[in-house]
Protein backbone atom coordinates (compact mmCIF):
# COMPACT_ATOMS: atom_id res chain seq x y z
CA UNK A 1 0.00 0.00 0.00
CA UNK A 2 1.35 3.40 -1.01
CA UNK A 3 2.73 5.62 1.75
CA UNK A 4 1.17 9.09 1.90
CA UNK A 5 3.45 12.00 2.78
CA UNK A 6 1.31 14.95 1.64
CA UNK A 7 -1.51 16.23 -0.52
CA UNK A 8 0.23 15.31 -3.80
CA UNK A 9 0.46 11.65 -2.78
CA UNK A 10 -3.16 11.70 -1.64
CA UNK A 11 -4.34 13.25 -4.90
CA UNK A 12 -2.50 10.54 -6.86
CA UNK A 13 -4.33 7.86 -4.85
CA UNK A 14 -7.70 9.53 -5.41
CA UNK A 15 -7.02 9.88 -9.14
CA UNK A 16 -6.04 6.22 -9.37
CA UNK A 17 -9.38 5.36 -7.80
CA UNK A 18 -11.21 7.58 -10.29
CA UNK A 19 -9.48 5.81 -13.18
CA UNK A 20 -10.62 2.44 -11.81
CA UNK A 21 -14.20 3.74 -11.39
CA UNK A 22 -14.17 4.83 -15.03
CA UNK A 23 -12.76 1.48 -16.10
CA UNK A 24 -15.54 -0.29 -14.17
CA UNK A 25 -18.15 1.46 -16.32
CA UNK A 26 -19.75 3.40 -13.48
CA UNK A 27 -21.56 6.63 -14.47
CA UNK A 28 -20.17 8.08 -11.23
CA UNK A 29 -16.95 8.79 -13.14
CA UNK A 30 -18.74 11.38 -15.28
CA UNK A 31 -20.56 13.01 -12.38
CA UNK A 32 -17.74 14.02 -10.08
CA UNK A 33 -17.96 17.74 -9.36
CA UNK A 34 -15.08 20.12 -10.15
CA UNK A 35 -12.42 20.62 -7.45
CA UNK A 36 -13.14 22.89 -4.51
CA UNK A 37 -10.90 25.98 -4.83
CA UNK A 38 -10.04 26.25 -1.12
CA UNK A 39 -11.30 23.47 1.16
CA UNK A 40 -8.94 24.46 4.00
CA UNK A 41 -10.17 28.04 3.97
CA UNK A 42 -13.82 27.03 3.73
CA UNK A 43 -13.55 24.69 6.70
CA UNK A 44 -11.51 27.02 8.91
CA UNK A 45 -13.95 29.85 8.17
CA UNK A 46 -16.88 27.66 9.18
CA UNK A 47 -15.10 26.26 12.25
CA UNK A 48 -12.38 28.63 13.55
CA UNK A 49 -9.59 26.87 15.37
CA UNK A 50 -9.87 23.65 13.35
CA UNK A 51 -8.12 22.83 10.12
CA UNK A 52 -8.01 19.89 7.75
CA UNK A 53 -5.15 17.40 7.41
CA UNK A 54 -3.44 17.71 4.01
CA UNK A 55 -4.81 14.41 2.72
CA UNK A 56 -8.35 15.39 3.65
CA UNK A 57 -8.05 18.84 2.07
CA UNK A 58 -6.88 17.00 -1.04
CA UNK A 59 -10.12 14.97 -1.00
CA UNK A 60 -12.24 18.01 -1.86
CA UNK A 61 -9.47 19.52 -3.98
CA UNK A 62 -9.82 16.31 -6.05
CA UNK A 63 -13.60 16.65 -6.48
CA UNK A 64 -16.08 18.71 -4.49
CA UNK A 65 -18.64 15.94 -4.21
CA UNK A 66 -20.94 14.87 -7.00
CA UNK A 67 -22.92 16.84 -9.55
CA UNK A 68 -26.15 14.83 -9.32
CA UNK A 69 -27.73 12.09 -7.23
CA UNK A 70 -27.47 8.43 -8.19
CA UNK A 71 -30.16 6.29 -6.58
CA UNK A 72 -29.47 6.35 -2.84
CA UNK A 73 -27.16 9.31 -3.37
CA UNK A 74 -23.64 9.32 -4.72
CA UNK A 75 -22.45 5.81 -3.86
CA UNK A 76 -18.69 6.15 -3.73
CA UNK A 77 -16.45 3.18 -2.99
CA UNK A 78 -17.55 -0.37 -2.37
CA UNK A 79 -19.04 0.89 0.87
CA UNK A 80 -21.70 2.83 -1.13
CA UNK A 81 -21.44 5.77 1.25
CA UNK A 82 -22.64 9.19 0.11
CA UNK A 83 -20.04 11.54 -1.40
CA UNK A 84 -20.82 15.06 -0.17
CA UNK A 85 -19.40 18.41 -1.18
CA UNK A 86 -17.42 20.51 1.28
CA UNK A 87 -20.49 22.72 1.90
CA UNK A 88 -22.67 19.66 2.52
CA UNK A 89 -20.03 18.22 4.86
CA UNK A 90 -19.91 21.46 6.85
CA UNK A 91 -23.71 21.34 7.15
CA UNK A 92 -23.60 17.69 8.22
CA UNK A 93 -21.00 18.42 10.91
CA UNK A 94 -23.15 21.24 12.29
CA UNK A 95 -26.13 18.88 12.32
CA UNK A 96 -24.17 16.20 14.19
CA UNK A 97 -23.05 18.73 16.79
CA UNK A 98 -26.65 20.00 17.21
CA UNK A 99 -27.99 16.45 17.57
CA UNK A 100 -25.33 15.71 20.19
CA UNK A 101 -26.33 18.80 22.18
CA UNK A 102 -30.00 17.82 22.08
CA UNK A 103 -29.32 14.19 23.04
CA UNK A 104 -26.89 14.98 25.85
CA UNK A 105 -27.87 14.14 29.43
CA UNK A 106 -25.15 15.78 31.53
CA UNK A 107 -23.25 15.23 33.63
CA UNK A 108 -23.06 11.54 32.70
CA UNK A 109 -23.68 11.78 28.95
CA UNK A 110 -22.22 14.94 27.46
CA UNK A 111 -22.46 16.15 23.87
CA UNK A 112 -18.73 15.55 23.53
CA UNK A 113 -19.22 11.84 24.24
CA UNK A 114 -21.91 11.60 21.57
CA UNK A 115 -20.11 13.53 18.82
CA UNK A 116 -16.59 14.84 19.64
CA UNK A 117 -16.09 18.42 18.46
CA UNK A 118 -12.79 17.40 16.82
CA UNK A 119 -14.53 15.11 14.31
CA UNK A 120 -15.50 15.82 10.72
CA UNK A 121 -17.91 13.41 8.96
CA UNK A 122 -16.43 12.55 5.56
CA UNK A 123 -18.93 9.99 4.27
CA UNK A 124 -22.26 9.02 5.82
CA UNK A 125 -25.58 7.30 5.40
CA UNK A 126 -28.54 7.21 7.77
CA UNK A 127 -26.97 4.17 9.48
CA UNK A 128 -23.29 5.00 9.91
CA UNK A 129 -20.57 7.60 9.45
CA UNK A 130 -16.89 7.62 8.52
CA UNK A 131 -15.37 10.43 10.59
CA UNK A 132 -11.89 11.93 10.68
CA UNK A 133 -10.17 13.02 13.89
CA UNK A 134 -8.81 16.58 13.71
CA UNK A 135 -7.23 16.79 17.17
CA UNK A 136 -3.40 16.68 17.36
CA UNK A 137 -3.57 13.28 19.05
CA UNK A 138 -4.75 10.82 16.44
CA UNK A 139 -4.95 13.52 13.78
CA UNK A 140 -6.14 12.17 10.42
CA UNK A 141 -7.28 8.78 11.70
CA UNK A 142 -10.57 7.41 10.36
CA UNK A 143 -13.30 6.27 12.75
CA UNK A 144 -16.39 4.18 12.05
CA UNK A 145 -19.45 5.30 13.96
CA UNK A 146 -22.62 3.20 13.99
CA UNK A 147 -25.69 5.40 14.52
CA UNK A 148 -26.75 3.23 17.44
CA UNK A 149 -23.77 4.12 19.60
CA UNK A 150 -21.97 7.14 21.00
CA UNK A 151 -18.87 8.58 19.41
CA UNK A 152 -16.69 7.55 22.33
CA UNK A 153 -17.21 3.90 21.32
CA UNK A 154 -16.28 4.36 17.64
CA UNK A 155 -13.31 2.20 16.64
CA UNK A 156 -10.36 3.57 14.71
CA UNK A 157 -10.75 1.96 11.30
CA UNK A 158 -7.75 3.34 9.35
CA UNK A 159 -4.71 5.50 9.96
CA UNK A 160 -5.61 7.95 7.18
CA UNK A 161 -8.27 8.65 4.58
CA UNK A 162 -6.08 7.63 1.58
CA UNK A 163 -5.80 4.16 3.15
CA UNK A 164 -9.58 3.77 2.83
CA UNK A 165 -9.53 4.91 -0.80
CA UNK A 166 -6.74 2.42 -1.52
CA UNK A 167 -8.97 -0.33 -0.12
CA UNK A 168 -11.64 0.63 -2.66
CA UNK A 169 -9.06 0.60 -5.43
CA UNK A 170 -7.75 -2.81 -4.38
CA UNK A 171 -11.21 -4.38 -4.51
CA UNK A 172 -11.89 -2.85 -7.92
CA UNK A 173 -8.52 -3.92 -9.28
CA UNK A 174 -8.97 -7.58 -8.29
CA UNK A 175 -12.58 -7.64 -9.49
CA UNK A 176 -14.12 -8.17 -6.06
CA UNK A 177 -16.14 -4.95 -6.33
CA UNK A 178 -17.97 -4.07 -9.55
CA UNK A 179 -20.64 -1.65 -10.71
CA UNK A 180 -24.08 -3.25 -11.13
CA UNK A 181 -26.26 -0.95 -13.29
CA UNK A 182 -29.35 -3.06 -12.51
CA UNK A 183 -29.15 -2.66 -8.72
CA UNK A 184 -31.60 -0.18 -7.24
CA UNK A 185 -32.86 2.55 -9.54
CA UNK A 186 -29.56 3.87 -10.87
CA UNK A 187 -27.10 1.11 -10.01
CA UNK A 188 -24.67 0.63 -7.15
CA UNK A 189 -21.43 -1.07 -6.18
CA UNK A 190 -21.65 -4.76 -5.34
CA UNK A 191 -18.87 -6.87 -3.82
CA UNK A 192 -18.30 -10.61 -4.00
CA UNK A 193 -17.19 -11.38 -0.44
CA UNK A 194 -15.55 -14.63 -1.57
CA UNK A 195 -13.00 -12.50 -3.45
CA UNK A 196 -12.30 -10.04 -0.62
CA UNK A 197 -8.81 -10.45 0.92
CA UNK A 198 -8.89 -11.77 4.47
CA UNK A 199 -7.55 -8.52 5.91
CA UNK A 200 -10.57 -6.62 4.52
CA UNK A 201 -13.33 -9.14 5.19
CA UNK A 202 -16.14 -7.64 7.25
CA UNK A 203 -14.71 -4.11 6.91
CA UNK A 204 -17.62 -1.70 6.24
CA UNK A 205 -15.23 1.02 5.08
CA UNK A 206 -13.93 -1.15 2.24
CA UNK A 207 -17.27 -2.49 0.99
CA UNK A 208 -20.85 -3.16 2.14
CA UNK A 209 -21.02 -6.37 4.17
CA UNK A 210 -24.26 -7.12 5.94
CA UNK A 211 -23.95 -5.81 9.53
CA UNK A 212 -24.20 -9.40 10.78
CA UNK A 213 -20.91 -10.08 8.96
CA UNK A 214 -18.98 -7.08 10.25
CA UNK A 215 -15.54 -7.88 11.60
CA UNK A 216 -15.62 -7.91 15.44
CA UNK A 217 -14.04 -4.46 15.85
CA UNK A 218 -16.95 -2.87 13.99
CA UNK A 219 -19.76 -4.37 16.05
CA UNK A 220 -21.65 -1.55 17.78
CA UNK A 221 -21.30 -1.29 21.54
CA UNK A 222 -24.88 -0.41 22.42
CA UNK A 223 -26.62 0.55 24.54
CA UNK A 224 -24.13 3.29 25.47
Amino acid sequence: MRTVTGSADALAIYQEYEDLVRGAGSPLADQFAPPHPDPVGAFSTAFPGLDLPDELAAWWAWHDGITQSLGIGAPIGGSNMLFRSMAQTIDLRRMELDIAEEAAEPPDITAELIWPHTWIPVLATQDSTFAIELAPRGRGTVLFRDRREMGRNAPTAAQSWPVVVQWWSTLLRIGATRWDPTALRHGRWVTDEKMVPDELKGNPLAYSPHPSRYAPQFHPLFPY
